[in-house]
Order: structure tokens, then C-alpha cells, then sequence
């Protein structure tokens, strides 16, 4: 019955619209929850559990207790009017504390959609397809949910729009295969050309995420990777040509730099997660310049952005 319920549902953070930074065009992106990387700068924490999470905005609390009274297992303590102190560890998700919330300083990360109420929503922007946009599938990891990801995509295309998907490319190969056929345009995420670093920045191995660069490539979908480029972990002139040599290697042409920035800091603290990257000043796209001007004695198309 659960395996069911993940192919005919999928869970998503949220649904953005009126996106012209995430594919051709101006986009609907659903962002689907789920990843299997850990990596230690991620802007979007909350995306990396599969399940619907709470998430405490402390400057919202008015302290008025609603959900101390409320909650079964005491995630939530203190006392009426004093801001309360969110325990994430043992949270349960029950949501009860959620509506009592008055100042909505409590909220849930996290919706579970049926397929034809996500279709239904998505195609409320379909006007605004007509000029070249599309759909974009983002996370979190689109493959973290592979069967539902690949039923809106051929609900979808019945309907005549665009899809393009952001990966990082970690999963089995046959779920990565069948991708490759629903995609239209896929962006695929390279946090490092070298492997201990890549595990020691994202807890996991590049292995799979090469050999799927590989299938990519051969293919012929039309294709970018994409590089978050990270102060202190990916950024000097040495990762610059050590990415250019590899990914020269595999045939890749066009290269979308993503400089890093502090988007996702307060998400931790909602979360009640330490934040590694804390400290580290927002890259501008101007800094990337010199890291772009490396990459493009390798690769005949690099720009700075999404």
C-alpha cells in the first residue's frame, strides 16, 4: 500500500511560479523533497528528507502557548508569553500544532500531492508556456521520487509543455535512463571533479554521477551542467581547470556557474541545524568571473547563473 501511495503521489516543498531562471522561458518549478546528497552548503535544508518536516519561525512566535498545550510529545515547550523553544528531534510531524499557531511562526515543509491535483494546479499557468516555457522539475532530488516524477511528465507532455530537470544524478541507472526519455531539457548538477573531495562535500561518491554524465552525453538530450561554485571548496583556478579537463572528457559543451549565496541560512535555525557555511560572505557574479574565464579554455559555453 505505501509503495503504491509514492507512485500515485508525490511530496513537494513548494510550487513556484513565473521562474526565468530555471530553463527557456518563463516556468512553473515544482520542487520536489528528497536527496540522497548531503551537501554541507545546501540552500534549501528542508528539501533533503523525504517526509513533510516542521519548520519554527522564531521571530514569528507571539508566545501565546497554543502549541505547548496541543503537541503530544512536548517538541514544543515554555510558557504563555514567551517566545517557545521548537524541539526538532522529537517532533512526530502530527501537524496539530500548526493551525493553533496565531503568529504562523510554526509551519509544515512538506506536501503530499495526487497527480491530478498537481496537473491541475500546474496548468493554471499554462498561459504564460506559450513564448518557449515550460515546467521545471527541482528539489531537492527529482529522483528521490522517480515513478511520480515520470507520471507528471507524461501527464504533462499529453498536455503539450516543456519539461526541464534539475538532477544531481545520483540513482540507479535505470531510473536515470528512463529520464533521459521524458526529459526535454536536462540540467545535471557536478559539485567536484575530485572524488574525495566530492564524498567529503556531499557524503557520497561522483561514481554513479559520472557514469550517468556518460549516459547524458551519448544520448544527445540537450544538456547543461551546472557547478554551485563554493567558497574554500570549488572555487580556485586549480578546481577551475581540473573541471575543464574532465568535463571536456565527457563531450560537455555548456556550463551554468551558480555562485553561492546565503539564501537557505535561516532555514537551519527553523530546522534547529547548524549551518557550516554561516560565515562565508554570498558570491557575486562578478567574483565568478575569473573561475568562468578558466572553464571556458575547456568548454565552448560557460555562463555565470542559472
Amino acid at each position: 500500500m505505501k509503495n503504491e501511495q509514492e507512485a500515485s503521489t508525490g511530496v513537494l516543498i513548494e510550487i513556484q511560479r513565473f521562474c526565468l531562471h530555471d530553463g527557456p522561458g518563463i516556468r512553473t518549478t515544482v520542487f520536489f523533497k528528497g536527496c540522497p546528497l548531503r551537501c554541507r552548503w545546501c540552500a534549501n535544508p528542508e528539501s533533503q528528507q523525504h517526509v513533510p518536516q516542521i519548520q519554527f519561525i522564531s521571530s514569528n512566535c507571539i508566545g501565546c502557548g497554543n502549541c505547548i498545550s496541543v503537541c503530544p510529545v512536548q517538541a514544543v515547550k515554555g510558557e504563555r508569553g514567551k517566545a517557545v523553544n521548537f524541539c526538532p528531534e522529537k517532533c512526530i510531524t502530527c501537524q496539530r500544532c500548526v493551525p493553533e499557531c496565531a503568529g504562523r511562526a510554526l509551519k509544515v515543509s512538506g506536501k503530499r500531492w495526487s497527480l491530478e491535483e498537481l496537473v491541475q494546479e500546474v496548468m493554471k499557468d499554462q498561459v504564460f508556456f506559450r513564448e518557449g516555457g515550460g515546467v521545471t522539475f527541482s528539489g531537492g532530488e527529482v529522483l528521490s521520487q522517480a515513478v511520480f516524477a515520470e507520471k507528471l511528465a507524461g501527464a504533462l507532455h499529453e498536455k503539450g509543455i516543456h519539461i526541464t530537470c534539475e538532477t544531481c544524478g545520483f540513482s540507479g541507472h535505470e531510473e536515470f535512463q528512463k529520464l533521459l526519455d521524458w526529459c526535454d531539457l536536462l540540467y545535471l548538477d557536478i559539485k567536484h571533479w575530485e572524488e574525495e573531495k566530492h564524498v567529503e562535500g556531499t557524503g557520497k561518491s561522483r561514481k554513479i554521477i559520472l557514469e550517468h554524465l556518460k549516459m547524458a552525453a551519448e544520448s544527445g538530450i540537450p544538456m547543461a551542467v551546472r557547478i554551485p561554485v563554493i567558497p574554500d571548496y570549488n572555487d580556485s583556478d586549480e578546481d577551475g581547470h581540473g573541471f575543464g579537463v574532465m568535463l571536456r572528457e565527457y563531450g560537455v559543451r555548456q556550463v551554468h556557474l551558480l555562485p553561492f549565496h546565503q539564501f537557505g541560512a535561516a532555514k537551519y535555525r527553523q530546522l534547529g541545524r547548524a549551518y557550516e557555511y554561516d560565515d562565508y560572505k554570498a558570491v557575486t557574479e562578478e567574483e565568478l568571473e575569473p573561475f568562468a574565464r578558466v572553464l571556458k579554455s575547456y568548454i565552448p559555453n560557460v555562463r555565470i547563473g542559472g
